[in-house]
């Protein structure tokens, strides 16, 4: 049951972050609307040099923290796919 929900569902987590059959991704779609707005946001607030939880290079680029996290996104697919499509 768990396995067929996610492969119904699975389009739609991978569009998270890339763009498939289901349009732009989300990512995608949030950096047209808001990235000028975001990457001002990030010169302002410097949190380059402040910790984070999650074990990222704090002195990463607005660009790279963008790539940051689709990585993350598509490793995770990654790993629930060997365990939901095998």
């Amino acid at each position: 049951m768990v396995t067929a929900r996610y492969r119904e569902m699975r389009p739609l987590f991978e569009n998270v972050f890339a763009d498939n059959a289901l349009g732009t991704s989300w990512i995608g779609q949030l950096q047209e609307r808001y990235g000028a707005s975001f990457r001002r946001n990030f010169e302002v607030w410097d949190i380059t040099q402040r910790y984070t939880p999650y074990h990222m290079d704090t002195g990463m680029s607005y660009e790279e923290h963008v790539q940051f996290l689709t990585d993350w996104f598509t490793d995770r697919l990654a790993y629930l796919d060997t365990v939901y499509m095998e």
